[in-house]
């Protein structure tokens, strides 16, 4: 049975921090969509480059629909791996198309006040 990780926090939590242990010491592959969003940007001829373009360089929130095929595409291309989830999940929507794909993960959040957030991004 795969066993996922979703990490859960603010920015400024180390969820990036935690994410590399657990990938180093578990052996878990990270699926980050800011890390999938990027690469899609660096590929022309990638089906949802336009629409990624239109959105990311602008600050603009990118569809659930494209997000949601993106995540689909790399559950995927790794269908025996344990998953680290990093900063996908952000809405109810999200949630349910996770739930969707598996229900297999375990949800770590990791909590701090906004003060410590702004003082470690400082």
């Amino acid at each position: 049975m795969r066993q996922h990780i979703m990490l859960m926090g603010i920015q400024g939590s180390g969820k990036g921090t935690q994410a590399a242990l657990i990938n180093k010491n578990y052996g878990y592959i990270s699926l980050e969509t800011g890390a999938i969003l990027r690469a899609v940007l660096e590929n022309p001829s990638h089906k949802h480059y336009r629409e990624v373009s239109e959105t990311v360089p602008h600050g603009k929130m990118t569809p659930d629909v494209i997000i949601f095929d993106l995540i689909r595409e790399f559950f995927d291309h790794h269908p025996d791996d344990h998953i680290l989830i990093d900063g996908a999940v952000r809405n109810i929507a999200q949630r349910k198309f996770f739930d969707a794909i598996t229900t297999d993960y375990t949800v770590i959040h990791i909590t701090l006040t906004e003060e410590e957030a702004l003082r470690r991004l400082q």
